[in-house]
Order: C-alpha cells, then sequence, then structure tokens
C-alpha cells in the first residue's frame, strides 16, 4: 500500500508516464488529492468575496464565474480551477491508465469509454432535441451510469501481484 505523500509524488514524478503500473492506493490518493486540489481552488474564490468589506474588488470579479444559466454561458472565467485542472489533467489521466494496466487491461479502454460517452451523449441529445425528452434523458442516464460503474468496478478491483502484460508492479 502507497501512503498519500508518497502517491502524490509518484504521480508528479510520473506526470506523462503512461507505462507501468499503478496500485489502487496510488490511484484513490491521487483522486483524492486531485478532488480537494480542484475543490479548493474553485471554493477559494468564493471565500475570498466572503470574507472582503465595501463590495466586490478586482479579484473577486475576475475569479467568480458567473453561475447562471443563460444563452451567453459564462461571463467569467475561474483561472485558479482552471490552471488546476489543467496542471492535474494529464497526470490524472496517466495514473489511470497505469491503474488499468495493474489489473492487466489495455490504457484504450480510456478512449472507448470517451468515444461511448460521446456517442451516447450526442444520440441522447438528438432525442431531446427532437422533443423526445425522457428517451433522450434516460438513453444518456442509462449509459453515462453503465460507463461509470464499468469504470467503478476495475478501479477498485485488486491488481495483479504477479507480473502481467504490462511489467511488474510499481512500489
Amino acid at each position: 500500500m502507497v501512503s498519500f505523500s508518497t502517491a502524490i509524488r509518484n504521480c508528479f514524478k510520473k506526470y506523462a508516464k503512461f507505462k507501468g503500473r499503478a496500485m489502487r492506493s496510488e490511484y484513490w490518493w491521487w483522486q483524492l488529492f486531485a478532488g480537494l486540489t480542484i475543490g479548493l481552488a474553485s471554493g477559494g474564490a468564493s471565500l475570498s468575496v466572503g470574507l472582503e468589506s465595501g463590495g466586490a474588488s478586482f479579484y473577486s470579479q475576475l475569479t467568480i464565474p458567473d453561475r447562471s444559466f443563460h444563452s451567453e454561458g459564462l461571463t467569467q472565467i475561474d483561472p485558479f480551477s482552471s490552471m488546476a485542472i489543467l496542471i492535474l489533467f494529464l497526470p490524472s489521466l496517466a495514473v489511470f491508465v497505469r491503474r488499468l494496466h495493474d489489473i492487466n487491461r489495455s490504457g484504450w479502454w480510456v478512449l472507448a469509454w470517451a468515444l461511448m460517452s460521446v456517442g451516447t451523449g450526442a444520440i441522447g441529445a438528438a432525442c431531446i432535441g427532437s422533443g423526445f425528452v425522457v428517451l433522450g434523458g434516460v438513453i444518456i442516464g442509462v449509459s453515462f451510469t453503465a460507463i461509470f460503474i464499468h469504470q467503478m468496478v476495475w478501479m477498485v478491483t485488486g491488481g495483479d501481484a504477479a507480473p502481467n502484460d504490462y511489467g511488474l508492479r510499481d512500489v
């Protein structure tokens, strides 16, 4: 089992390394770290507004995204959470692929899941656009749930203790 600090260090050291294997603990500690980091980066902007007195400053206007749902979309961009997402995307993808390797699965499953998500999302959106809102919602909901469950089952599955097609277990 890998400790929290070791997992974070390993993932940054193997920033874009897709070869090799990652144990369950390394993957899940990284997920916790990435989630907390992005959450803090997003929530930090809201906290800055609450701590300010006398109205919104330039800083708070710059970092608070417009969360309303209108046709123009977002009018402001949150630079902290965007930067955190950009920095953490590649090591998150790499540790995901290495985790698949640990259970002797190909990293190409990530692309397959992405294509299935885009395809069923497009079909569901087409149904919704054609007036079949319930059918579109069911297609999107069922397919995304199935993909999520499939991924989670594999991510909680124990890795091969012995060498597999992807080499020795990284410790």
